[in-house]
């Protein structure tokens, strides 16, 4: 299946924008399952087709041209607006090198876990 052109789906992107991935190959799809999205994975865009994300590896800036994670996505421009996305962007970037966040994962679990089995801690 042929790639889709980056430059075409980031024509209107602003840095700060949210672009929300689709078509989860692998491993992926157990998030698609268990958040009931078509979205799998969620970055924000930087600029120039780079994106700050959060990977198992930790928080990276990646070039979306290159291989190594999905190429399909929807930008959904960023609340608040472009200044507001800017300065989120600018936090992102600051947290690059840093961890990810596993104990998250666990925590969407949990969550469709007791949704699915109509358990309510409250």
């Amino acid at each position: 299946m042929k790639q889709p052109n980056i430059e075409v789906q980031l024509r209107d992107a602003q840095p700060g924008d949210i672009l929300l991935f689709y078509r989860a190959r692998g491993i992926n799809r157990i998030i698609t399952a268990f958040s009931r999205s078509r979205y799998y994975h969620v970055g924000m865009y930087a600029g120039e087709c780079y994106v700050v994300e959060s990977r198992p590896r930790g928080v990276v800036k990646r070039n979306l041209r290159l291989p190594g994670g999905g190429h399909y996505f929807r930008v959904i421009p960023a609340p608040g607006g472009p200044e507001v996305g800017k300065k989120a962007l600018k936090y992102a970037e600051e947290q690059v090198g840093e961890g990810y966040a596993v104990l998250s994962v666990f925590g969407l679990i949990f969550d469709r876990i007791f949704d699915f089995a109509h358990i309510n801690l409250r």
